[in-house]
C-alpha cells in the first residue's frame, strides 16, 4: 500500500487531524474577497447573511454558502471555490440568486444528496440566463429539472480550476 496515491492522501489527510485540508478554515472574509475581487460586503452576506429592510420590513437575508468556521468568520479553501462559483454566475452569466439557490437544494435533495459543498461537487452551465448542472452527461434545468440537454460544456469560468482524480477541486486560478 505505501507509494500508491492511495497511501499518500491518507498520510496527508493524517497531518490535518483526519480533515481534508481544503476543507481546514484558513481564510477571512476580507482576505478572501481580495483573493476574488469581490467586495467584502457581498462576500459577507453570501456567507453569514444580512438584515434589510425593505417596505418598512425587517427581513433577512440567507446566506449562499454554509463557511468552515462561522463564530471566527473563516472560509475554507472549498469556500473560497464556491464564493468564486457564485461570483461567476453572477457576474459573467447574470444568473440570479434565486437560481443559485434553486440549484443547491436541487443538488442537495434530489442529485446529490450527500454534497456537503453542492457548488464545488457539481459542474454548471449557462444559456442566457438559465443555469443547468451537468448531470451523467447531461444538463439538468435548475428551474426545470425535468429539462434535460446532451451537454457541449459551456463552462468558461471552469478553465482556472483544476481537478484531482476524483473530479474535487485542487486549485483555483482566480
Amino acid at each position: 500500500m505505501e507509494g500508491t496515491p492511495l497511501a499518500s492522501a491518507e498520510t496527508e489527510f493524517n497531518l490535518y487531524g483526519g480533515r481534508d485540508p481544503r476543507e481546514i478554515p484558513a481564510y477571512g472574509i476580507a482576505e478572501a474577497a481580495r483573493y476574488l475581487s469581490i467586495p467584502p460586503s457581498t462576500l459577507r452576506s453570501w456567507t453569514m447573511g444580512q438584515a434589510y429592510r425593505y417596505r418598512g420590513e425587517d427581513s433577512w437575508f440567507e446566506p449562499v454558502i454554509e463557511i468552515a468556521d462561522p463564530v471566527r468568520k473563516y472560509l475554507s479553501f472549498y469556500n473560497l471555490f464556491e464564493a468564486y462559483i457564485c461570483d461567476a454566475l453572477r457576474r459573467e452569466h447574470k444568473v440570479s440568486l434565486g437560481q443559485i439557490r434553486d440549484a443547491i437544494k436541487l443538488i442537495e435533495t434530489k442529485l446529490d444528496p450527500r454534497s456537503t459543498h453542492p457548488l464545488v461537487d457539481q459542474r454548471f452551465a449557462t444559456v442566457g440566463v438559465r443555469l443547468f448542472i451537468e448531470w451523467y452527461g447531461e444538463l439538468v434545468g435548475v428551474r426545470n429539472p425535468d429539462q434535460r440537454t446532451m451537454t457541449t460544456i459551456l463552462e468558461g469560468y471552469l478553465k482556472r480550476v483544476d481537478r484531482d482524480r476524483f473530479g474535487k477541486v485542487m486549485r483555483l486560478y482566480p
